[in-house]
């Protein structure tokens, strides 16, 4: 049953400008983790993969079970290519079996803009240059929704028209990009998503954008301050809150690492914020451990 909440801000969701020096920035910072020829070659064959998996997509969107379909075999196969897998703290995962879902709060590992997808020539019917592949975010998530048996979701900003449908058709749990009420509407969306897949994993990105793009970071070192969206949609379901960090080892592949899980429920909203940013803590600090030059 979902709780109502008494205060909805909706500062708690942003969507961070693309196509600026920032962008272009920490761009570049991430083509330099790939620094290996295997991690190359993942970066290559998984673009080849979101485009194949957009041509398919914008031709099929009027069939939508046909492109859903095609979407969890591409996420399959990237998350293969990637080397996906869990590196460290499974054993918090029995905290979080058996709820009626799960929120995992996660780095906003800019991995997707090494693939982003080419709109040549106006290839495809959308308004943008680029098109961001949503698929790869959910990439380093694949393993642990396999290894729980839950489907996987995750939310996100509405994408332009054209791309939109395909998002939600793609499990993506939407909001508009503006307006009054967007939190209360996102908790409505994630207990609908819920009540239809019970048991769920529902990815969020608490920094609201790439790691390290507007604080001048690297894609580890400094996390942007959380936003508290993620922690209120917890607390108005009564779910778990899972902490995790993705991080690209050049050799071994795409590392998931889990924290251990928290709760909410209950808490004041200056509490609920506060917690927010202590979860923030908690992973910088292990993004440090693994960042750390290696003797």
């Amino acid at each position: 049953m979902m709780t109502e909440m008494k205060t909805v801000d909706d500062t708690r969701i942003a969507r961070q400008k693309t196509d600026t020096p920032e962008d272009w920035r920490i761009t570049k910072l991430i083509f330099d983790l790939l620094k290996t020829p295997w991690s190359k070659e993942m970066a290559k064959s998984i673009q080849e993969r979101m485009v194949s998996f957009f041509d398919f997509a914008f031709v099929n969107i009027g069939t939508p079970e046909k492109v859903r379909l095609f979407f969890e075999r591409t996420l399959e196969e990237s998350a293969q290519i990637s080397k996906a897998h869990i590196a460290s703290g499974e054993e918090y995962l029995a905290g979080i079996k058996d709820k009626k879902g799960v929120i995992v709060v996660i780095n906003h590992f800019g991995l997707y803009k090494a693939t982003m997808v080419p709109n040549e020539n106006g290839k495809y019917p959308v308004a943008l240059d680029r098109i961001s592949p949503f698929p790869v975010r959910l990439m380093a998530m694949k393993c642990l929704s396999d290894k729980l048996n839950v489907g996987l979701f995750e939310t996100a900003l509405e994408l332009p028209t054209g791309l939109l449908e395909i998002q939600e058709v793609c499990n993506g749990i939407t909001i508009p990009n503006e307006g009054t009420g967007r939190t209360q509407m996102l908790i409505e969306k994630v207990e609908t998503t819920l009540d239809k897949n019970p048991g769920a994993i529902v990815v969020m990105y608490p920094e609201g954008g790439t790691s390290g793009k507007s604080n001048m970071g690297s894609p580890y070192d400094l996390l942007d301050d959380f936003q508290s969206g993620a922690f209120f949609v917890t607390a108005a379901l009564d779910l778990p809150i899972l902490p995790a960090c993705i991080y690209l080892n050049a050799d071994e592949g795409l590392e998931l690492h889990i924290l251990e899980p928290l709760s909410v429920n209950g808490l004041d909203e200056k509490k609920i914020k506060e917690v927010a940013q202590e979860t923030k803590s908690r992973m910088q600090h292990k993004l440090d451990e693994l960042s750390k030059p290696k003797i």
